[in-house]
């Protein structure tokens, strides 16, 4: 497939689904957003480290040792991978089962590293400065296989930068957005008409109107935004028939 033709794939495809969630979060401060893609990395993967810590702590399991082991020196997002899949596969080895909210997380999690390796060198590391230390290595490392607080560390001081692309920045953003925490409303709204509205046990047991309203004003935002996006691409596309 042609370059233009995987663009106007990807373009179809983000204007025939759209998703708006709702989450409600511990402690929010007025922090300002990282400012680049590698400090995003950097957080992304301590936030995944230390939600991991905690499942692994309120699910008291025999079987956690070993992942606890591999979370000794998770310096990247293989090693992340790597010790979800152990976890996961001993679980189901074992037949044991974590709490809902928590394998909810844990999935979310492995959804991340899936995309970061299938990404492979599209998302590589640029190694500016010959000092950066980088595990000595250069042009084979990409986001999956990197240590994420020296590429941090090398991006600081402008020895090293991710390469990505815009599209792949905006995704890492948005998983670090959505986080640890769980969804208490999604809204899916497809091509076909189809709308499917996801309302998580708890919170509908003992639902808050000021969130249910929130998650309407979002709907309703994004709705329009969607549709100005959908204008937009319409005219453009008439325009080049025209042509």
């Amino acid at each position: 497939m042609s370059k233009g033709n995987t663009l106007i794939s990807t373009l179809f495809d983000d204007l025939t689904h759209l998703e708006i969630n709702t989450i409600i979060k511990d402690g929010m401060v007025a922090a300002a957003p990282q400012n680049t893609v590698e400090d995003v990395a950097e957080k992304l993967l301590d936030r995944y480290l230390i939600k991991l810590r905690v499942i692994i702590s309120r699910n008291d399991l025999e079987l956690n040792t070993g992942v606890i082991d591999r979370l000794k020196d998770c310096y990247s997002f293989q090693r992340l991978d790597q010790a979800l899949n152990y976890y996961t596969d001993v679980l189901d080895q074992e037949e044991e089962r974590l709490a809902e909210k928590d394998y909810i997380i844990i999935l979310r999690m492995k959804s991340f590293c899936a995309f970061v390796k299938s990404k492979g060198d599209s998302i590589s590391v640029a190694i500016r400065d010959a000092t950066a230390n980088l595990n000595g290595k250069s042009g084979a490392l990409n986001l999956y296989t990197v240590r994420i607080g020296q590429l941090a560390t090398a991006a600081a001081t402008r020895k090293a930068m991710l390469v990505i692309e815009t599209r792949d920045k905006i995704k890492l953003k948005r998983f670090l957005d959505l986080g640890t925490e769980s969804i208490v409303m999604q809204t899916r709204f497809a091509l076909d008409g189809d709308v499917t509205t996801r309302i998580e046990k708890d919170f509908a047991n003992q639902p808050k109107q000021l969130v249910i309203d929130s998650h309407d004003k979002s709907i309703e935002i994004s709705i329009g935004y969607w549709k100005s996006i959908v204008t937009i691409v319409g005219n453009l596309f008439k325009s080049g028939l025209k042509r």
